[in-house]
């Protein structure tokens, strides 16, 4: 009689393919109950950032604006120090004269001290700054949040107005009209803003370059026409 004639069967559940089958099942279960969730929540979460987009927009440029995506030039936004993960043309029905634009919002994640800093800058259509404002960052409370309050909000006011390359104070041997004070103790989250701020004046700056290209198929016409608008700026 052979030994092992008197040992017990080892229940299915219990053997290994019973276990493996077990394990297989709940993953199957658990994938399609996440899958469901995000089905449900992924456009909850799609209309909060959009009503979320659509506040921010109207703080930066005011009431009555309309705005839409920038497609075609998304194979610049890796070009530059901080990632751009989209940019917006604001338009303005209200104002004199054929064109209606009133601005651009650049979205732009800059490397902060903790982790990036989801931020909106409002740039006018001359390249300079209208607003910033921070939709999302995990700097440290009391330091590196400084950059959205700062007391009395003065750290974000300062980037108003400033054009292409703006400066830090404390680096610039001769600072101008165009630097900002970084805040003390909050360096890191401080520079971060600034690069966010500088990356979004230049990617509209390329951008409007491009569609400025895109309208002359000559581009010694195009140099032509640059030559004669510095002309005019000087003697402006």
């Amino acid at each position: 009689m052979p030994e092992n004639q008197n040992e017990p069967k080892v229940p299915f559940k219990d053997s290994l393919f019973g276990t493996a089958a077990i394990l297989t099942l709940i993953t199957a279960v658990t994938v399609f109950a996440v899958s469901l969730l995000h089905s449900f929540t992924a456009p909850v979460i799609e209309r909060h950032l959009h009503e979320e987009k659509n506040a921010a927009v109207v703080e930066l440029f005011g009431a009555g604006v309309d705005y839409e995506a920038l497609a075609g030039f998304e194979g610049i936004y890796s070009d530059f120090d901080a990632p751009v993960s989209e940019v917006l043309i604001v338009s303005d029905g209200q104002r004199p004269g054929y064109d209606k634009t009133a601005g651009y919002c650049v979205m732009v994640e800059p490397k902060g001290f903790a982790n990036n800093i989801i931020m909106l800058v409002a740039v006018n259509p001359n390249l300079t700054v209208k607003g910033t404002l921070i939709l999302s960052m995990s700097e440290t409370a009391g330091y590196g949040t400084k950059i959205d309050s700062g007391g009395d909000g003065w750290f974000r006011e300062q980037f108003k107005n400033k054009g292409r390359g703006i400066n830090d104070i404390r680096i610039e041997p001769e600072p101008d009209e165009n630097a900002i004070q970084i805040i003390a103790g909050a360096t890191v989250s401080s520079r971060a803003f600034l690069k966010g701020v500088n990356t979004a004046l230049e990617v509209v700056a390329q951008i409007k370059e491009l569609i400025r290209a895109e309208q002359f198929e000559d581009y010694d016409e195009y140099d032509e026409y640059e030559d004669l608008e510095e002309e005019v700026e000087n003697d402006g």
